[in-house]
């Protein structure tokens, strides 16, 4: 039979004594969600995330080599969510325009890794962040420059089609 929720808890006080203690936090959940995100892409839990940070443990934290921009949170009607449109801009780097073409580099990068074959929807919002909060600089302008490859071979196949 099951054990329930409560018989889980006993053993795991048994087991472990008074080696630990519950810590509740409420944070806003854009700052949860970088939390778990970062603590996701070390491979650790969220608690070993925090410890590294308290014990400056550099094996576990690795500072990116970019800081993308912020995205610019405005108080959207109805609790709406931000847009893809505005997660994709705000990690375009400076000195790169913000047309359909260098956002969809970036969305295309991120379909291919993640295996989506559609045009991406407002609950693709998180793992897009996620994917290119976790970018360089050069995974990103390496993105940019590969859509802009492709542009310039389809311009390229248009003109000798002529």
């Amino acid at each position: 039979m099951a054990k329930t929720a409560a018989q889980r808890q006993a053993d795991f006080r048994k087991s472990h004594g008074n080696k630990f203690k519950r810590l509740d936090v409420l944070l806003p959940t854009e700052l949860f969600n970088e939390l778990h995100g970062n603590a996701e892409r070390q491979g650790v839990t969220k608690a070993q995330y925090i410890d590294g940070l308290l014990h400056g443990n550099s094996s576990i934290i690795k500072k990116p080599s970019i800081t993308p921009k912020p995205l610019i949170k405005k108080a959207l009607p109805d609790n709406k969510q931000v847009s893809v449109i505005n997660v994709l801009a705000s990690f375009l780097p400076d000195g790169i325009n913000n047309t359909n073409d260098m956002r969809s580099a970036l969305s295309d990068g991120y379909r291919k890794a993640s295996g989506i074959n559609h045009n991406l929807k407002a609950n693709d919002v998180q793992g897009l962040n996620e994917y290119l909060g976790a970018l360089d600089a050069d995974e990103i302008k390496q993105l940019i420059a590969i859509k802009k490859q492709e542009i310039s071979d389809k311009a390229k196949a248009k003109r000798l089609n002529k």
